[in-house]
């Protein structure tokens, strides 16, 4: 953000900045419009025109300020990006824990039943479940990574944390900062930086509008894919071999591997078992073809 707030003063002033006024240049993140008022007031003298009061640049500044969410100026994207960069550049780093968002027995058990699951409290140190001396339940367990609010006791998920303020600085900030709004073509997530590129923009549009949370979910989709897909496999009526199966699901991609299971339906009807049928005959053959020619190399 910072990085273009400092282009779009230059190239406003029309000129390169002197060393005073590129010292003056920030995106201040002010929870009133007080605070917001003071800061432009203290950096009037070195601040070039395009960072005075008044400027349609400050204009943009202002709109994308916490502040202007009312209810819960904290929550705002630009308070909380604030207070994790401010965290880990001055005073330590970032503090992430696992956490489990969920425990589910493994036999369908009701909870109370056997096990006791407390309620989970955001934070590290929680007891996971209890059940009576003697007693064994198995249980899955559902991690994920929480990640320490500066200043508080939250501890929410990692990368719903960073992808909420990375998708706000890429399709609200960024935009409003340039143009004045956000109803503009939006960037992409992420592009290619394993090689230079001679054409930036060019690299930019190839980008991939997929963000880092919607990846680490068809990621953890594919996962559960590749434990359940050879189970219905292997229960065809012909009861096949289990290796086969394992190696033809290992070797295909995410997307292959989310795509045949996206084949499926629900459904309770004959028609309904009649097509599931036919699709796990069909990855049968896959299995099939897959294994021979393997034999064959």
């Amino acid at each position: 953000m910072e990085h273009t707030l400092y282009a779009e003063v230059e190239h406003a002033a029309g000129r390169p900045l002197t060393g005073a006024e590129a010292g003056s240049v920030a995106m201040p993140a002010a929870l009133t419009e007080k605070w917001f008022d003071g800061w432009l007031a203290e950096r009037k003298k070195r601040a070039p025109m395009p960072l005075q009061s008044g400027s349609a640049l400050v204009d943009r500044m202002r709109t994308l300020q916490p502040y202007q969410r009312a209810g819960s100026p904290g929550e705002h994207p630009l308070a909380l990006l604030a207070a994790h960069t401010n965290l880990a550049k001055h005073r330590m780093p970032v503090v992430a824990a696992l956490r489990l968002a969920m425990i589910l027995p493994d036999d369908g058990t009701p909870v109370d039943a056997r096990v006791r699951i407390p309620n989970p409290v955001e934070g590290p140190g929680d007891v996971l479940a209890e059940t009576p001396l003697g007693v064994r339940v198995p249980v899955s367990l559902f991690p994920t990574i929480g990640l320490r609010r500066p200043g508080t006791d939250r501890w929410p998920v990692l990368v719903k944390e960073l992808d909420d303020i990375a998708s706000w600085v890429r399709t609200q900030a960024v935009p409003i900062l340039i143009t004045g709004t956000p109803d503009v073509d939006p960037l992409p997530a992420s592009f290619d930086i394993d090689q230079g590129h001679d054409d930036e923009r060019g690299a930019i549009g190839a980008g991939n509008y997929a963000t880092a949370e919607e990846r680490h979910k068809r990621r953890l989709a594919a996962a559960i894919v590749r434990m359940d897909l050879p189970d219905l496999i292997a229960g065809h009526p012909d009861k096949p071999d289990r290796g086969p199966i394992d190696r033809w699901v290992a070797s295909l991609s995410d997307d292959e591997i989310l795509d045949r299971m996206g084949r499926f339906r629900a459904g309770s009807t004959v028609a309904a078992a009649e097509r599931t049928f036919r699709l796990i005959d069909g990855m049968l053959t896959e299995v099939r073809a897959f294994e021979a020619a393997s034999s064959d190399e």
